[in-house]
């Protein structure tokens, strides 16, 4: 029976499928593709796909050096410990905002070691700054950045003093704790990101720390620690958050 122009083959293996779209094909000698793996959360987007927003929360512990002398008395402690957090948003895989908090043991000075007083002040810090984080080198296990950033800080200051007998007078002791307004502090550094799983990582960086503290006696009780410059190291965890939904 002869076919018409219109005819077509509706039974068969031959025949073909009702969805022309779901038509698969096979080259052969290929091996099927398998199905798409989950993405990591810092896996690159698909191309001409919009760029996730990531938001990273951070806790970091470490040291911090100063490298200068407090105005009064006598340096004689350097090296303090570093607790801090940190919350970034990276609108881009390459450039990241955010505030970062740390509480620095700074220094301590004391006077000199025949004296026949004893006068010991701690030096503490603590900074809230607002930094901008750049990301120029990545790698399949995490990436190398750079940041730069300026913020306030404020110190304290805790002094204990010993007096010997003088003039008939006992022997006496005193503490106090002082504390000034909000001063200006400056951070420039690199780091290290290393992912641990899809949200946890690995952070450690390094820098440049810079105070301008008033070195005027602070609430009648001890001397301010001046303009202090330091090295801050510090390693710990982050966790990043997808949320992009939230902003867009």
């Amino acid at each position: 029976m002869p076919l018409s122009a219109t005819s077509q083959c509706v039974e068969g293996p031959g025949a073909p499928p009702a969805d022309p779209s779901k038509v698969t094909r096979v080259v052969p000698g290929a091996v099927p593709p398998a199905d798409a793996p989950v993405e990591a959360v810092d896996s690159a987007d698909p191309p001409g796909a919009p760029a996730r927003v990531l938001l990273e929360l951070g806790a970091l512990a470490g040291a911090s050096v100063r490298f200068d002398d407090a105005p009064a008395l006598v340096t004689t402690r350097r090296l303090g410990l570093v607790l801090g957090g940190s919350a970034f948003v990276a609108p881009s895989r390459s450039l990241a905002l955010g505030l970062t908090y740390a509480h620095a043991g700074l220094s301590a000075s004391e006077t000199a070691p025949l004296s026949a007083d004893v006068i010991v002040v701690d030096y503490a810090a603590h900074t809230l700054i607002g930094e901008i984080r750049v990301t120029p080198v990545r790698f399949a296990w995490g990436s190398i950045f750079a940041a730069v950033g300026g913020g306030l800080a404020w110190q304290t200051a805790s002094l204990r003093a010993t007096f010997v007998p003088l003039g008939g007078l006992p022997a006496s002791s005193l503490s106090c704790s002082a504390s000034s307004g909000a001063e200006f502090a400056f951070r420039a550094g690199v780091g290290l990101k290393a992912r641990f799983s899809r949200a946890v990582s690995l952070l450690v960086d390094a820098g440049f720390v810079g105070y301008r503290f008033e070195d005027d006696v602070l609430d009648d009780c001890a001397p301010g620690a001046g303009t202090a410059q330091t090295v801050m190291v510090r390693a710990g965890l982050t966790y990043d958050v997808d949320v992009t939904r939230l902003v867009r």
